[in-house]
Parts: C-alpha cells; sequence; structure tokens
C-alpha cells in the first residue's frame, strides 16, 4: 500500500477537549509493535506544524504549507528494530493567517506502514491523545506579521505532565465548508538536518532585567534592555551572546545546567548592535525571541516547530548559577546539487560561492524572499531566484521551481489577481507582481519544456493579462491606469522614491486613474511571454496547435502594441528618457521605468541611447537609482541592447557591490546595499533577489570569461 491508499482509511483528527483557539498544541500517540526489523513508513499531513519523534529521537518536521483542502502528505522512512516503539506526534495548530499561512482549524491525519507493505495503523477517533505536555499553548506571540506565530516550551511542564493520561481523539474539520479534501504527497524533499552551528561566545556575563510592567509583558524589549555585566551580587541571571561564524537557517538547540525552575529567553538577529554587541530581538512590533521554562538540572532542548535564521544568538537564563554550555542552530537546509562554478579568479569566486549560499539560505518548503524576516513567497522575487538557480543547481532545480509555481498559481483572487505571497492568509496585492508569475511561468517552460504543466496553467494566465488588458486607456493612448489604491492594492515596484507603491490616489476615482509606464511594460512583457507559452504548448499539443497559435499571435500583438503605447505615451524625447506616470510631470525620471520600457521593445525607432547610459550606470542627473531588486531588470536590457559591450558593466557592478558586502563580514547577500540600516534598522542580511551574481556569471562566461 501506498501512502494514498493507507491515508484514505485514516480520519483528520484533534484532541478532546480542544478550545480551538490559535496556538494550541496536540500530542498524539502512535505506538506500535514491530513483529520483524525492517523498514516502515510514516505519512503526515497536519493543518499547521507538527514534529515525529521515534522513541525520543526526531525524525520529522516541516508541514509543507498549502491551501484548506489540499492536505499535503510527508513520507518518513526509518527502520526499527523488532519490539515496542513509541512514535509520536506533536501538532502545533496556528490558527491565525500570515503572509505563510492560510488559517484553518487544528488538525492531524497519519497512518503508518508496515514493513510488509500493510497498513499498521491510522489517525482515528480511536487514536490516543492529549493536550502536549511541555508545549505553553495560547500565547500568540507574533513573530512577524510574515513569519506568523513563535512557540513556547516549558521543560518544567514537561516533566510534570509526562504521564498525563491519553484520552480518544475526536474527528476534525480540515476547513473546507463541506468537509472534503484531498491527499497529495509532498511534491519537493524534505530538508535535511545539518551538524550544529559552531559557537563563539561574543561575550557572556551576568545581567539584571529592566523594571517595570513594559518589560515583563514584552520578552522582546526584556531582552533588549537588560544591563549587562552587573556584579554576580546584583544579578538577576547570566547570559551568553553567540556567534554562530556565517548567516545561517535553523532550529534554536541550547544545552545548559540550571540550580532551579526559571525563566530563559532566547533572542536572535543577522546583526549585533554596536552598542550593546547583542542581536536586536525588538523592532517596532516584530519580535525575534524564543521563551522557555528550564527546569531544575541539564537542560537540553532543539527546538523543532519554528525555523530562525541568523548569524547571532543570546540565551538569558534567570539562574545566576546557570551554565551555559552552547547556544547555536541545527541547520536546516533543501537538498541541492550544485552546478561547476563558471569563475576561476579567487575574488570573483567569493562573490559567486556568497551568491549562490544565498539562495540556499532562501529555499525550504518554497523559496523564501529572506529567511530571517519573512521567509515568504513572492512571485517576484522567486522569478529572480529560479533564474539564478537554473544556473547554480543541477538540472536547475527544476521539480522545486515547479512546486512553487503551482503553489502560487493556488492564490487567486476573485478579481483575477494573485496574492501578494502564496498561501498567505494577510494580503495586499501588487499588481505587477501577478504579472511577473507569466513571465517566470514563460521562463520555466524555456529551461524545461514542461508545457503539459504551462498548459494546465493557461486559463489562469489569460485571466491574469485580461485584467490589465481590460485597463488599457485610450484618453492614455493604449496604456495601463494603475489600480485604485481604494480598493487596497497596493501599486509598488522597488523601494525608491516615487516607485514605492504609495497611496496616493485614495479619492481618485477608477476611471480617472493614471496610466503608468511600469506597469504597462510588465504587461507588454507578459503578453509576450505569454504568446511564447502558447507557442511552446502548440508544438507539443497538435490537437490544440491552431487555437494556441492564434493566441499566440493575439498576445504577441498585444504586448507590441502597449510597447507602442509606452513609446508614444511615456517617452519624453528632449530628455531621451522614459516618463513613469502620466499624472506626475514633476516626477523624476527613474531607473529602473527606463529598464523596464527597454525590455518591452519602447525603444524601437527611437534613440534610446540616454535611457540605455541612465540603466548603465544606475543613475545620471535627477535620476532615481534603482536598488538591488530590480538589478534582474536592469542586467537583462543592458544585455539584450548589446551584450558584448555591457558585459564588463554587469560583471563590475557584481564585483564591486558582492566585495563591498563582502569586505563587511557578509555571508549571504543583502536585501539593499544599505544593509542592516535600511528599513528603520530591518533590512535583511540574506535576500534572494540579491543572488543576481549565480546567474550572471554564468550567463556571461561566454562573452568575457569569468
Amino acid at each position: 500500500m501506498n501512502g494514498n491508499e493507507i491515508l484514505t482509511h485514516a480520519v483528520p483528527i484533534w484532541f478532546a477537549g480542544s478550545t480551538s483557539m490559535p496556538d494550541e498544541y496536540a500530542e498524539f500517540d502512535a505506538d506500535f509493535s514491530a513483529e520483524n526489523t525492517g523498514k516502515f513508513e510514516f505519512y503526515i499531513a497536519a493543518g499547521s506544524e507538527y514534529s515525529l519523534y521515534l522513541d525520543g529521537r526526531l525524525i520529522g518536521f516541516g508541514q509543507y504549507q498549502d491551501y484548506p483542502g489540499r492536505l499535503i502528505y510527508d513520507t518518513l522512512t526509518f527502520d526499527a528494530e523488532a519490539g515496542e516503539h513509541t512514535l509520536r506526534v506533536i501538532a502545533w495548530h496556528w490558527g491565525v493567517d500570515s503572509f505563510t499561512h492560510t488559517k484553518r482549524p487544528p488538525y492531524v491525519i497519519f497512518g503508518l506502514r508496515g514493513t510488509a507493505g500493510e497498513q499498521a495503523l491510522v489517525s482515528s477517533e480511536n487514536t490516543p491523545s492529549r493536550r502536549a505536555p511541555g508545549y505553553v499553548p495560547y500565547k500568540n506571540h507574533t513573530i512577524t506579521s510574515q513569519l506568523g506565530l513563535g512557540c513556547e516550551y516549558s521543560a518544567a511542564d514537561a516533566a510534570d505532565k509526562e504521564n498525563s493520561a491519553f484520552t480518544p481523539s475526536v474527528r476534525a474539520s480540515v476547513g473546507t465548508q463541506d468537509g472534503s479534501y484531498v491527499l497529495l504527497p509532498r511534491p519537493i524533499k524534505r530538508c535535511d538536518l545539518l551538524p550544529d552551528t559552531a559557537m563563539t561566545v561574543v561575550r557572556r556575563g551576568y545581567y539584571r532585567a529592566a523594571s517595570g510592567a513594559a518589560f515583563s509583558d514584552d520578552p522582546g524589549l526584556a531582552l533588549d534592555s537588560a544591563e549587562l555585566d552587573v556584579e554576580r551580587k546584583d544579578a538577576d541571571g547570566c547570559y551568553l551572546v553567540a556567534d554562530t561564524g556565517a548567516e545561517e537557517t535553523g532550529f534554536i538547540k541550547f544545552l545548559f545546567s540550571a540550580s532551579r525552575v526559571c525563566d530563559v529567553l532566547v533572542g536572535w538577529g543577522e546583526h549585533l548592535t554596536p552598542e550593546r554587541e547583542t542581536p536586536r530581538t525588538a523592532m517596532g512590533s516584530r519580535r525575534f525571541y524564543y521563551r522557555y521554562t528550564a527546569a531544575r538540572g541539564q537542560n537540553r532542548r532543539t527546538e523543532p516547530m519554528r525555523r530562525a535564521s541568523c548569524r547571532y544568538l543570546e540565551i538569558f537564563v534567570a539562574d545566576p548559577d546557570a551554565d551555559i554550555r552552547y547556544l547555536g542552530l541545527v541547520p536546516e537546509r533543501y537538498p541541492l546539487t550544485l552546478s561547476a562554478a563558471p569563475v576561476k579568479d579567487a575574488a570573483r569566486r567569493a562573490v559567486y560561492d556568497c551568491a549562490v549560499r544565498t539562495l540556499e539560505l532562501c529555499m525550504h518548503e518554497h523559496y523564501e524572499d529572506c529567511p530571517w524576516r519573512e521567509q515568504s513567497l513572492y512571485s517576484l522575487d522567486s522569478r529572480t531566484q529560479m533564474l539564478c538557480g537554473y544556473a547554480a543547481f543541477a538540472d536547475g532545480n527544476a521539480k522545486f521551481v515547479r512546486a512553487s509555481l503551482d503553489l502560487i498559481s493556488r492564490s487567486e483572487r476573485p478579481d483575477g489577481l494573485l496574492t501578494l505571497c502564496a498561501p498567505a492568509g494577510i494580503d495586499r496585492p501588487i499588481p505587477c507582481y501577478s504579472l511577473s508569475y507569466i513571465m517566470q511561468m514563460k521562463e520555466y517552460g524555456d529551461f524545461s519544456g514542461d508545457a503539459a504543466f504551462l498548459e494546465s496553467k493557461l486559463n489562469l494566465l489569460e485571466r491574469i493579462a485580461s485584467v490589465f488588458l481590460d485597463r488599457r486607456a485610450s484618453e492614455h493612448g493604449g496604456a495601463v491606469r494603475r489600480l485604485p489604491d481604494r480598493l487596497g492594492y497596493w501599486n509598488f515596484y522597488e523601494w525608491a522614491k516615487t516607485l514605492d507603491g504609495r497611496s496616493i490616489h485614495k479619492e481618485t476615482a477608477d476611471a480617472d486613474l493614471p496610466a503608468e509606464a511600469p506597469l504597462t511594460a510588465f504587461l507588454a512583457m507578459a503578453c509576450r511571454d505569454l504568446g511564447a507559452i502558447f507557442e511552446l504548448c502548440a508544438a507539443k499539443n497538435g490537437e490544440k496547435a491552431d487555437v494556441f497559435a492564434k493566441k499566440a499571435e493575439y498576445y504577441r500583438a498585444a504586448g507590441s502594441e502597449l510597447a507602442a503605447a509606452i513609446r508614444n505615451v511615456f517617452f519624453d524625447a528632449d530628455a531621451g528618457l522614459f516618463r513613469s506616470f502620466t499624472d506626475r510631470a514633476d516626477a523624476p525620471f527613474a531607473v529602473l521605468t527606463q529598464a523596464l520600457c527597454l525590455l518591452a521593445g519602447a525603444g524601437e525607432g527611437t534613440d534610446t541611447s540616454r535611457a540605455l547610459e541612465a540603466v548603465a550606470v544606475n543613475g545620471g542627473e535627477g535620476l532615481v537609482p534603482a536598488t538591488l531588486s530590480s538589478s534582474v531588470f536592469r542586467f537583462d536590457a543592458l544585455a539584450a541592447a548589446d551584450a558584448e559591450k555591457y558585459a564588463p558593466v554587469i560583471l563590475a557592478e557584481l564585483d564591486r557591490d558582492g566585495k563591498y558586502m563582502l569586505d563587511r563580514g557578509a555571508t549571504t547577500f543583502w536585501e539593499t546595499i544599505k544593509g542592516a540600516a535600511d528599513f528603520g534598522g530591518a533590512g535583511s542580511l540574506c535576500h534572494g533577489w540579491s543572488a543576481l551574481a549565480a546567474l550572471w556569471y554564468t550567463r556571461l562566461e561566454a562573452h568575457v570569461g569569468c
């Protein structure tokens, strides 16, 4: 029997007495007896997150997130000797929306296949379950709105309730109106755990807690405000700050002994504050901490329920007599095979390796924009990561690409756009990100030739395109009007002046909204790419070849018309540059707008030398420079204009920016060139869109050598 066959006989369950409130934990007894030594397979899907322990050893974790009604199950294979074995499922119910999860009721479903392929057990109302000892429920500690909840664990509670009674489970809802669901195997590999990170002690000593209710009620502030290096006699406890040696993603792990039951706080971050030499754990509403209650004696803990990303960790133990021996991460990585590096120069190789490492840390269940602050799947961010991965990883990591593209496709909104992230329960849609999905689908087709997958998404892609084609405005020469701010659309392009999507048209009627060059350019490129997708599908599907060929012709023509509209409406012949908006004559020219318009084909028959120069130098008098996130468009525009001429320009910029970050201690590449200082101190130091060296060193090797 396979996983689907076994799980068909299982039912979703939860523990009796549940409140179904957010942040709840359950334990399920799946103990079994093995008649013979052999190999077993365990299949499991949880509504939010789970961890699986065989005879007390962690063997499973990391629920693949999807939408309600789609139960994605893991297959966990293990060997067991003849005899009795404890097999325990710990399930965590989030019950809140985030950028990475759509809330649903609490449930878990599982089944065990025996050594002969038989059904050994399945989850049912007879499965023993209880509230999970140790985990502290209903705290609802939000790390960030993107990540969602953090967990809390009490070793003292676990010891007290170790022998608490199990009772029969109850059948659970999976969050669909009619109770239906489909069982689907995980579409990608499971992540691996690597050896523990090294620990270099940055500082250690005794601390005194800051006074006041605000600090006691806010552990993040308490960590950032504790008085450090006080005398032992004045101390509330001891602390240690650890450097793992490099940016890393994984599970928090620590080892210490305590003389009493006491509170423990662990914080993490990507950099140290200069004034305290500690990671900053409280930033606005963000709170990067893990709370733990120690038992008397040795405390060893690896927390598999929440992945953290950082370089630095701190632990504060409210016991001056505690002996802290280790603090770090158990790295969690997606299994990858690297392609041969295309570079020989040592300095360039360092940049390339850092770019590839950045990509690696931004991939787990799906692509992630940044592993520290969000761990969220955006279409525009993931497009860059996919392009880089085609070059950096053996077989281009195509299965992972396809899984993320499929997940994004399931985020369609009633208005025809895609949600900002997938599978998100919190949304603020960025219009151009839906168009970038068409682009990344075409690029996946170019790389893989997977016409069957593309064909399965054609209706969705056409619906997306039609939303924007319907917004072409004759009064603006056929250019595309921005989407209404008052309806919650975020007309964002990048974190740069005039392009950051500020809601300046909340009171403007839809018919009076201005047209925007970047949006029109995105649509022109998306239509051209949609035409190419139909061409590929026509070549692979003879029965529909004629229909698909006509569609391809239609979208290619639409792309050409949009390019002409950009040229006629936005090109300023006196300046030799493209304006960004029809309504803001005083808005500065923007480098990203130049790159997008050139890529859209709007420069045909026009002197675009000034626009190309602005893209090449990323600026010029009065121009708004593009950020790192937009380098993918700048470099594409330059290469499309003259790859031989601009290859040295692209390489020089990658070399310069890479060296700048490496010289400042980077082990992964930053969200923006400002590093941690950007966004009020919340700038990410590991961001997938900044890994372009992995792509362009490979592409340009043939032109100039690397």
